[in-house]
């Protein structure tokens, strides 16, 4: 299956912006075509089920963060593996040289930057998905300009003075049932698709992660260049 054969078997004709987007990236990472062509079964049924722009521009985030992710030669990039529980967990898992194992999982939401409760809140939903055991990253990417920084911390602030009726209404039982969960949390990496912003991520590391981002790992991740739509 050649490369013009592969977008239209994904896409259908569908969505021509986008798949317009993933034959450059086909064509400037074989690792991404090689990534797409194993999973295009799975890439396939995720465009039939959009049913609107922003379904289609989610799936285009998970598609750009595989392309993003596959530059770097050390990585080995599974997508959506199941866990063995059999519950729904994160998009991607790699492998970075044979030995460190970690877990992405990557949302699109509009007007991030507006108020940090809607920033705390989307961390609040994700955390169930973050397998125990290993490093955890959150990619959020939003159409907009990044803030400043992220005040994630503030989350465990609220664990710290008991507010126990707002991790309820998250889903949590308690504040110490989110921490449980908060811990699991490696990092949340912040992109726009904003091409012309001076800053396209903010990195938030958390100090009470069980499994931290390793610094190395971490240099890759605030280095590696995005791709953006044609």
């Amino acid at each position: 299956m050649n490369t013009r054969e592969l977008v239209d078997y994904i896409f259908e004709l569908r969505a021509a912006p986008l798949s317009e987007s993933c034959l450059h990236g086909f064509q400037t990472c074989p690792r991404f075509k090689a990534f797409a062509y194993e999973y295009r079964n799975k890439l396939r049924r995720k465009v039939r089920g959009a049913q609107d722009p922003d379904a289609l521009a989610a799936i285009w985030s998970e598609f750009s963060l595989a392309w993003w992710l596959l530059q770097e030669q050390r990585f080995h990039v599974l997508y959506e593996p199941a866990l063995k529980d059999k519950r729904k967990g994160p998009d991607f898992t790699a492998r970075f040289k044979e030995q460190i194992v970690f877990h992405i999982e990557v949302t699109r939401v509009r007007s991030v930057c507006e108020q940090n409760a809607k920033l705390t809140g989307i961390v609040c939903g994700k955390l169930f998905q973050l397998p125990a055991g290993a490093i955890n990253l959150l990619v959020i990417v939003t159409d907009q300009l990044l803030p400043k920084d992220m005040d994630v911390a503030s989350l465990l602030q609220r664990a710290d003075s008991k507010e126990e009726e707002y991790f309820l209404k998250q889903g949590f039982v308690s504040s110490r049932g989110f921490l449980r969960y908060y811990n699991r949390l490696s990092g949340v990496l912040l992109r726009t698709e904003d091409a012309s912003a001076d800053v396209s991520r903010l990195l938030w590391l958390n100090v009470r992660a069980t499994h931290p981002l390793p610094s190395d790992l971490r240099r890759i991740l605030e280095t590696l260049p995005f791709v953006d739509r044609l």
